[in-house]
């Protein structure tokens, strides 16, 4: 796509010479706003254009027009912006470039006028034809206009255009016209525009500059963890490269692979796994609905977290993965609990920017599950952390760390780039050395014993087939717990995770 440099803006004089009350408050009213379409090579685009007050420059008063260009397709994004400056006075209006004022609209020039053009592929203009009409319904005047260049085809053929510019609004196809060029990548067209007096509630933007997406450039690498009581394993999720699948689906490449196990149980050991990448599907979005979708490429489950259920991502559909244009109280009925956004908040990313995130209103029986999405990067727990079912016990995901173009995003591990294989070291687990329950055998009153360091903590009491009875969340060093009422079953295992993310466990006999 040719990119545009935009550092200009209109700029409504007010000069030291008497102005006409048309000129000032026809061309560069309170509140307008102008919005371009545009279809380029690499697909649509839109560009807006905002007065956003006065500045001098050059000597003059000029309107401030704020300029945001945003491509629509893949890639996506901000491409440029800036402001101009113009003026406007005895029915011409000036464009400040460089170091100087240039002519850029003259309502004075009737038909049959000529003039030369600086700032074009063409070298001079006729005005064919003026007058008035109306414009979505505001009265406007008009000038058509016949661009030309001298002959330079070896044929002797003269390029010309034929374009139309209005008062108050500005050129049909370009609000700087005169740059226009029917040999150009990217073809613009006036969409609409407003100000305090013509209101068009319409004219506003599809996009939502301050929304990050996902990557679409480069390589983007998410290292992940998941596992359970005694044992995880590390793994990696890639985007890199187009796709576009015939009746399957288009979008980025994603790649899967395995980096190490780890057993913490009863001796912790880590095996690391020298897995290449294999691709498992492709991840598309829509940047002006803030969607994210997700096409699965292969059967095999083992690319995917033990929290994500089997049945979440069929096989060759185009599914939705993320929405990241939610509100609070909003409930995702194609998700897993929990699937009501309870809060819209921010995070701060490791390079210093920050980026929105949705939190989902967690398991309320294990207060270790914060669970949230962040734009542009998924979740806190991992790339299709979407489909996340927190409810399941006994299990744990999370998002370490997440690079793109080799710089670290996003990390809750000391890891220097994301692609690296970083591998925990646990010490001992003390906390199966530090819990004390007693008495043991019991008659039903239990007191329970751990390290301060590990409150607040969660207690679950397991029946001797492995059955969950009870759930109770422990805030102090010493409790006392009554558990007379399961007296009947003789036998009770107790397994408690403190706030570090140790687990121990007791074999309880009641009397």
């Amino acid at each position: 796509m040719k990119h545009l440099s935009f550092v200009w803006l209109f700029c409504s004089v007010f000069h030291t010479n008497p102005l006409s009350a048309q000129n000032t408050t026809t061309w560069f009213p309170s509140g307008a706003t102008w919005g371009y379409g545009y279809e380029s090579l690499n697909g649509p685009g839109q560009e807006f254009l905002e007065n956003v007050g006065t500045e001098v420059i050059g000597g003059q008063a000029c309107a401030k027009i704020h300029v945001f260009g945003y491509h629509l397709g893949w890639p996506s994004g901000p491409f440029d912006e800036g402001f101009r400056y113009f003026f406007a006075r005895n029915d011409s209006v000036f464009l400040w470039q460089g170091a100087a004022f240039k002519l850029l609209y003259d309502f004075n020039r009737m038909a049959g006028d000529t003039f030369d053009l600086t700032n074009s592929a063409y070298d001079r203009g006729l005005v064919l034809n003026t007058g008035d009409t109306v414009w979505n319904g505001i009265p406007i005047r008009f000038q058509d206009l016949k661009l030309t260049n001298y002959p330079f085809w070896p044929d002797g053929d003269t390029l010309y255009l034929n374009t139309r510019i209005y008062e108050r609004l500005g050129g049909t196809h370009l609000i700087y016209w005169d740059d226009e060029s029917p040999i150009t990548e990217i073809q613009y067209s006036l969409g609409c525009y407003r100000d305090e007096a013509y209101p068009q509630m319409d004219c506003q933007l599809d996009f939502d500059p301050n929304y990050f997406g996902f990557p679409n450039v480069g390589t983007s690498i998410w290292s992940e963890q998941d596992g359970g009581w005694c044992g995880y394993r590390g793994y990696q999720y890639k985007i890199e490269g187009d796709s576009v699948i015939f009746g399957v689906g288009q979008g980025k490449k994603v790649y899967f692979r395995n980096t190490y196990n780890s057993v913490i149980c009863p001796d912790p050991h880590n095996e690391i796994i020298h897995e290449p990448f294999r691709l498992i599907g492709l991840l598309d979005q829509s940047v002006p609905y803030k969607k994210v979708y997700f096409t699965r490429l292969t059967a095999d489950p083992s690319p995917f977290s033990i929290w994500i259920e089997s049945d979440s991502l069929p096989l060759n559909e185009y599914h939705l993965l993320y929405d990241f244009d939610l509100e609070i109280g909003d409930t995702l009925h194609w998700k897993p609990k929990p699937n009501v956004v309870e809060a819209v908040d921010s995070i701060q990313l490791d390079n210093g920017t920050w980026r929105r995130t949705f939190v989902f209103k967690p398991n309320p029986f294990d207060p270790f599950n914060d669970y949230f999405w962040i734009e542009g990067i998924g979740s806190n727990r991992g790339l299709f952390g979407a489909f996340a079912n927190i409810q399941l016990t006994d299990v744990r995901c999370d998002l370490q760390c997440f690079r793109t173009n080799n710089q670290v995003l996003y990390s809750t591990v000391e890891a220097v780039f994301c692609d690296s294989v970083t591998v925990p070291t646990h010490e001992p687990n003390y906390l199966q050395q530090a819990l004390h329950v007693f008495p043991n055998p019991s008659s039903g009153e239990v007191n329970l014993e751990i390290p301060a360091s590990e409150i607040p903590a969660m207690l679950r009491i397991l029946d001797a087939q492995g059955r969950e009875l009870e759930r109770l969340k422990v805030t102090t060093v010493q409790s006392q717990i009554d558990l007379s009422a399961l007296r009947r079953q003789a036998v009770l295992f107790l397994q408690i995770q403190g706030a570090s993310g140790q687990s121990a466990g007791r074999v309880l006999h009641l009397e």
